[in-house]
Order: C-alpha cells, then sequence, then structure tokens
C-alpha cells in the first residue's frame, strides 16, 4: 500500500509538473523572441554582404573581360595601318569593337558595366600617334584596386585619375594603385599600341 500511495503522488508530481511545462511552453518569452530576433539580423546582413561582394566581383570580372576584348579588337582594327591617326569612339562603335551592351541605342556613346562614359582618342607613347588612349570611368575602389594586376597584360601604359600606374615598359606598382584609387568614381586610362 505504501508503493501505491506513492505511485499516486508521483502521477499527481507529474501531472502539476507536465501542466507547469505545458503553461511555460505556451509561447516565447519576450527576451527568447528578441535573441531569435537578433540573430534573424546578423543571418540577413551576412547574406546581404555575400550576396553584394560576390555581385560585385562578377560585375569586376566582366569588366575585365570587356575591356580586355575592346583593346585587343581596337589593335586588330588599325593593325594594317601604322599608327592609331583619326581614331575615335565613334569609329570604334562602328566597327563594332565595344560589346553591344555598352553602346546606347542611337549609337552615339559608350559607357561599361559601372554605367561610366567610355571614349577613345590617338596617343602618342613614342611615336606620334602610337597607341590609343581609352578613358573609362566611374569604377568603385573594389574593382579600382583590383582592375590594374589583371588587364595589365593587355596595355602597355595605365592610368588611374591622372596618375601613371604602370608606365611604359613597367609593371603595376601596388603603391601607387592603392594611393590613387577613389571612394567612388575612379578613372582609368587604358593605352594600347603598336
Amino acid at each position: 500500500m505504501a508503493f501505491a500511495t506513492f505511485d499516486k503522488t508521483r502521477r499527481a508530481g507529474g501531472a502539476d509538473v507536465t501542466r507547469i511545462g505545458r503553461k511555460r511552453q505556451q509561447g516565447f518569452t519576450m527576451m527568447e523572441l528578441g535573441l531569435v530576433l537578433i540573430v534573424a539580423v546578423v543571418l540577413v546582413f551576412a547574406a546581404v554582404r555575400m550576396y553584394n561582394g560576390s555581385r560585385a566581383d562578377s560585375k569586376a570580372q566582366s569588366e575585365v573581360g570587356d575591356i580586355t576584348r575592346v583593346l585587343a579588337k581596337t589593335q586588330d582594327s588599325y593593325s594594317a595601318l601604322p599608327d592609331y591617326t583619326g581614331v575615335t569612339t565613334a569609329v570604334l562603335i562602328n566597327n563594332n569593337v565595344f560589346p553591344t551592351g555598352w553602346v546606347n541605342a542611337a549609337r552615339t556613346a559608350v559607357v561599361n558595366n559601372f554605367n561610366g562614359a567610355v571614349t577613345a582618342a590617338p596617343f602618342t607613347l613614342v611615336n606620334a600617334n602610337d597607341a590609343v588612349a581609352v578613358t573609362s570611368a566611374s569604377y568603385d575602389r573594389a574593382s579600382c584596386s583590383s582592375l590594374p594586376m589583371k588587364v595589365s597584360n593587355a596595355v602597355r601604359r595605365l592610368d588611374i585619375n591622372g596618375t601613371t600606374v604602370m608606365p611604359l615598359g613597367g609593371a603595376v606598382d601596388p603603391a601607387l594603385v592603392g594611393t590613387s584609387c577613389l571612394a567612388n568614381g575612379n578613372t582609368f586610362i587604358y593605352y594600347v599600341g603598336k
């Protein structure tokens, strides 16, 4: 009998514990809800940063490929001529040098992957008009820092915001790149030539 009484007490005690547990689990406390919200916000911010970083890397990679093709096609267009006299943005547009997505509908202007203006003109590196200066604007800081090394094999000289970061016959100077790049609105001049 003592055992039966103990068992009833235990069951009764178990029921009380269960009832208390159910009351406690009917909803989140404010602290638990706040913690869940903080974790969710942190995860959203991390996902947005990863997405933006991935998107920026993709845009920079597209720019490298596109500008490298533009420079190569420019050289090909003038390969039979002694120099680049007469080269203009319009001439290069008409010779389909620029990617289709870069040229406006009227075929009068060109913008790069960063929506910056792109122009071309003859330039003298050693002899008169022996090069083309392709000016491309509106690069952000991250792209400004990464593009020079990636395009260095396609150019003879490279300027960023008026500073020569890769001289004729030289290599890209990372220190100059770092001090030349602004937060936004960076302008590159790519020089290709004979």
